[in-house]
């Protein structure tokens, strides 16, 4: 009998751009000014989804809601606008057996089409898990020593469990 297994075929972020230059419409005349950004991470490769209003070619602005999709084979994104392959490089999501501090891991998509903001992202967030790390070591740490002062007095707090680990 094989052991039960669950593998992630696809993460999606949604997010709220603003400041964002026009995207021309892909589907007629005039541009997008977006609103919205949606990203779907899939093993087959990369999708995006750009929402906003549509802008006339003239540039007068509308109330009328307007889309565009774009998809990255093997994460080529170069034919993407620049914030978008940004935004995707940014919010790339990590799995389990990734370590997001390894500089030799790096996505093309940042390392070949990252602009210097995007690469200040990439820092704050590894900056952001670093001090997530390092609490939760601290956590285990104090952890560890109260779990021991309390062997040491003959305590041990896991009930059903003996003091050399074993279940009883």
């Amino acid at each position: 009998m094989t052991e039960p297994t669950a593998v992630v075929l696809e993460q999606q972020v949604e997010l709220r751009v603003t400041g964002q230059p026009d995207v021309k419409n892909m589907y007629g005349s005039g541009h997008i000014r977006p609103t919205e950004a949606i990203l779907r991470y899939m093993a087959s490769g990369l999708r995006a989804q750009v929402y906003g209003r549509w802008v006339r070619e003239d540039g007068e602005m509308t109330d009328a809601p307007c889309s565009n999709d774009y998809a990255a084979h093997e994460g080529d994104t170069s034919e993407w606008p620049g914030w978008l392959a940004d935004l995707a490089a940014t919010w790339r999501p990590t799995t389990p057996d990734e370590d997001p501090a390894r500089i030799d891991r790096l996505y093309s998509e940042v390392t070949e089409h990252a602009s210097t903001q995007s690469i200040d992202l990439h820092i704050q967030r590894a900056q952001r898990q670093e001090r997530l790390w390092r609490s939760r070591v601290e956590r285990l740490v104090s952890l560890r020593a109260a779990r021991v002062e309390q062997k040491q007095r003959g305590e041990w707090p896991a009930a059903g469990v003996r003091q050399n680990g074993a279940q009883r």
